[in-house]
């Protein structure tokens, strides 16, 4: 699922010319690991188009590679991961229907696990692999480093007292999770989407792991329906915190152009006076 994201990751670096490697990937892990070639077929095609359709979209309308770098871009990457995940979530219920792997009484069912399983997946997982392979590098002070290192211990320390089930609270199933919300929001301010997007990664493997194992706020009955509800959250929160970091970054970045433009125009003005002076000087003598 997520994995359709990268391969969209790589047809918006390298060209729409990869799909036919995007298409043989794909089949090659659906034949592994569901029955039947024309079922593998069926999906890796609806993989295939997901991950052409997303790269396109994202080149045409959402700044490429460049996509987390503005709020609106952010928004527009959240809309096209939405509708091209639907997409491929479709062709794949539509060929397990058809092949008889899945009844179409459940279509709806298998269908929005589908869809919400690879939406969340290409809101956690591209931006994480986009931002540090193609994002832009920082320098980090000393103190920057301390920090950014205590927000991401706190992050886990926190994890673990929600999911782990060590602590009597995060067994007993508590409505806590909104505890590691300030974290992010604050790598969010302080830092760059990167930061932002790892965190989020973070949190969301260790709330998945503890919902399957039964501990966290996201428990339930219904194992299934309980990771969709987690899903939701993190598709919430990511874009939340993903639009939050790019403003935060877009602001930083405006604020040094507008620095470095001042610099110049103060050095332009020294020159002139100092060519104003030399000029009057020699007019004197």
């Amino acid at each position: 699922m997520a994995a359709d994201w990268n391969r969209a990751r790589g047809v918006a670096r390298f060209g729409f010319r990869v799909w036919p490697g995007i298409f043989v990937g794909a089949f090659v892990v659906n034949f592994w690991t569901t029955p039947g070639v024309f079922v593998s077929l069926g999906i890796a095609t609806g993989n295939t188009l997901e991950a052409l359709c997303a790269a396109w979209l994202i080149n045409r309308f959402a700044n490429g590679t460049n996509v987390f770098d503005r709020a609106q871009d952010v928004f527009k990457f959240s809309g096209i991961a939405a509708a091209t995940t639907a997409l491929s979530a479709t062709i794949g219920v539509f060929t397990l229907t058809l092949t008889g792997h899945a009844q179409w009484s459940q279509f709806s069912g298998v269908w929005k696990t589908w869809w919400l399983g690879d939406f969340t997946g290409a809101l956690i997982v591209a931006p994480l692999v986009v931002l540090w392979l193609l994002g832009r590098t920082r320098k980090w002070t000393k103190r920057e480093m301390i920090e950014v290192t205590s927000l991401f211990a706190l992050l886990i320390g926190l994890g673990l007292f929600v999911f782990s089930g060590w602590f009597p609270i995060g067994a007993k199933n508590y409505p806590i999770s909104f505890l590691q919300g300030p974290i992010v929001i604050w790598m969010a301010f302080r830092f760059t989407p990167r930061e932002t997007i790892t965190g989020m990664f973070i949190l969301t493997g260790m709330g998945i792991w503890g919902t399957l194992h039964g501990y966290g706020p996201f428990v339930m009955s219904d194992e299934n329906q309980a990771l969709m509800i987690l899903d939701v959250r993190t598709v919430v929160t990511a874009i939340t915190v993903l639009a939050l970091s790019a403003t935060i970054s877009e602001r930083d970045r405006i604020h040094d152009v507008l620095e470095h433009q001042k610099d110049e125009v103060e050095s332009a003005n020294r020159t002139k006076d100092n060519f104003l002076a030399m000029l009057s000087h020699e007019l004197r003598t």
